[in-house]
């Protein structure tokens, strides 16, 4: 046999969802990144460059402006703080990868995890491809030289 919970109410509906409104809040995010790269780079006897870099650092990011949240509930104000950590450091480790074919066909990959003293992990990555337009002549674009 199931029991029911009785509310003070009558009638009193047995699930309620009520609206949380907030009012605007401002809220800002630094973020500050040191990293060190080690790139590997190879040119081919036809122009193509493939370059591969390993990468890793530090990372803070620091939230400041308003803390508290305000709003209405029930037609209640109500005023409260999110929780969570202001500023929060971490670690990162990543791989990219690059090649260019000597007729300007550039394919890209990179992924990222970054770890945070928070507990929190992320994992990212993007690849993509681009046409790069090959250099029609040295002479006409002083100051840009590429590969013996």
């Amino acid at each position: 046999m199931a029991k029911q919970k009785q509310s003070g109410r009558k009638n009193a509906p047995d699930n309620s969802a009520a609206p949380l409104t907030v009012q605007d809040r401002d809220v800002h995010v630094g973020q500050a990144r040191a990293q060190l790269a080690v790139p590997l780079t190879h040119e081919a006897n036809n122009g193509a460059l493939s370059r591969l870099m390993l990468k890793g650092g530090a990372q803070v990011r620091t939230q400041f402006g308003d803390r508290d949240i305000s709003g209405t509930l029930l037609a209640q104000n109500i005023t409260f703080d999110p929780g969570g950590d202001r500023t929060v450091t971490g670690g990162f480790v990543g791989l990219s990868a690059e090649h260019v074919s000597a007729g300007g066909f550039a394919f890209h990959a990179t992924v990222e995890g970054l770890f945070e003293d928070d507990g929190s992990q992320q994992v990212s990555g993007k690849v993509g491809i681009k046409f790069r337009r090959a250099l029609e002549s040295q002479t006409e674009t002083p100051g840009l030289t590429r590969g013996p």
